[in-house]
């Protein structure tokens, strides 16, 4: 049987002009944390990362969902609409 977790939780960060939403869990001797970024919908590209400590989780998770957007392929582009200031993100996949 697999252990258990025993707390966890949910959260959003900006990591790298992205939105990622960061999943973790405590087991008894270690975190694992879990990095999406959704892209379409619920559409998404993943990451993991596990430690014992939780910052240094969520960082392998960062750093993974990072490589898995590059070795995918995705290409982001980030700039400013000119009359609202608003910031604009273009998402685009090789074909």
């Amino acid at each position: 049987m697999q252990p258990l977790p025993k707390d966890g939780g949910t959260f959003w960060t900006t990591h790298n002009d992205l939105k990622i939403q960061v999943s973790y869990a405590e087991y008894e001797n270690h975190f694992e944390a879990f990095a999406s970024f959704y892209y379409w919908e619920e559409e998404s590209i993943d990451g993991c990362g596990e430690h014992p400590i939780l910052t240094w989780a969520v960082a392998g998770a960062l750093a993974n969902v990072m490589e898995e957007i590059k070795e995918q392929g995705l290409d982001i582009w980030t700039t400013t609409r000119p009359s609202t200031k608003q910031k604009v993100q273009f998402l685009m996949f090789p074909t």
